[in-house]
């Protein structure tokens, strides 16, 4: 048994519990949907006639039938389930308390989370490369770090006719 049949096997014994939340069900749908559908150009069958290419099956629509929604739930799903493991990669413990049954985040809450914490996450790697350039420029010219900042922001100010302080502005979600 590959490992991929083994998560396929756990994410439908898990589903066939009772006791299981919507937002648990949801989760452990996308998640299925997610492992199922695999790789693209794998499903993808070449129409000999006319070149075209299309999809040998849609995964969303047999999971929809399977577990008796719409392709769409099933598409929303995985979504869902991509937010949650987003959340949950910048927090520690955050899955399981968006997936308890007492948890009061609903799944367009959780996405909002997840799409900050990559906002959050390019805005810290694009300050983080401009301190590593304001310290390497720092350490070959010999000035302090702010006055580099300063001239920088100074330059940038004529160049653009604005305010030095508007020209970089850190941006925190």
């Amino acid at each position: 048994m590959s490992a991929d049949a083994a998560k396929q096997w756990m994410l439908a014994h898990q589903l066939g519990r009772r006791n299981l939340t919507p937002e648990q069900v949801s989760y452990l749908r996308g998640k299925q949907y997610q492992a199922q559908r695999g790789d693209k150009k794998d499903n993808l069958v070449q129409n000999k006639p006319n070149g075209n290419s299309f999809r040998s099956d849609d995964t969303a629509k047999a999971l929809a039938t399977e577990h008796k929604v719409t392709d769409r739930t099933i598409r929303n799903d995985s979504s869902f389930a991509t937010a949650v493991d987003t959340v949950a990669a910048a927090v520690p413990g955050a899955k399981q308390a968006l997936l308890a049954r007492d948890t009061k985040v609903g799944k367009q809450e959780v996405q909002k989370l997840a799409t900050q914490y990559n906002v959050s996450r390019a805005t810290i790697e694009r300050d983080a490369q401009y301190a590593t350039a304001v310290q390497t420029i720092a350490a070959a010219t010999g000035q302090a770090p702010t006055q580099v900042v300063a001239q920088t922001e100074g330059k940038l100010a004529q160049q653009y006719h604005v305010s030095p302080r508007t020209v970089y502005t850190p941006v925190h979600p």
